[in-house]
């Protein structure tokens, strides 16, 4: 098992991979901030209105989220058309680009297989999810959660990607 310090680089990795779909997908392009390394049940810093969710299975246990300042609405229409479309599916397939890419960096470090669960989307409190999903961890003394927040040039962060990571106590394994 990796040292958690070592951790923040993988994740690094993906998220810098999954960077290249905002540039498709999203409206204006997000670059990866440096992460950081938390105690999970720290709470979160900022307000955060909605996530994505993806449980881990396999290899290692856990969560990989993509949290967003505000909740997803529809988009407002433009004049002359009918009712605008539902942002909803676009990040839902933008978190599953940039979950994945992370949790393939973080396989190839440990070595291992992971698998990411269909999405969740969550709105209202996204650090009341993510509580309440490091408190479910089999060993949530020793979790590992990582935060890497997305902002556009000279702003303020729009989106936070968080892994949240059961590791079993030190000298388990």
């Amino acid at each position: 098992m990796l040292d958690p310090g070592v951790w923040l680089l993988p994740v690094a990795a993906g998220a810098a991979r999954a960077a290249l779909a905002f540039e498709q997908l999203w409206p204006r392009p997000l670059f990866p901030l440096p992460g950081t390394l938390v105690a999970a049940h720290e709470p979160l810093v900022g307000a955060w209105g909605a996530g994505v969710y993806f449980d881990l299975e396999g290899d290692l246990a856990g969560s990989v989220a993509l949290l967003l300042r505000r909740a997803p609405r529809r988009a407002a229409p433009a004049a002359g058309e009918g009712g605008g479309e539902s942002p909803i599916p676009l990040l839902l397939e933008l978190a599953n680009i940039v979950a994945s890419q992370v949790v393939s960096a973080v396989a190839d470090a440990l070595p291992g297989r992971i698998l990411l669960s269909v999405p969740k989307l969550v709105s209202g409190s996204a650090e009341r999810e993510l509580l309440r999903r490091a408190g479910s961890l089999v060993h949530p003394a020793d979790a590992l959660r990582i935060e890497l927040p997305f902002a556009a040039p000279a702003a303020e962060p729009e989106m936070l990607l968080v892994l949240l990571a059961d590791l079993p106590p030190r000298g388990a394994l």
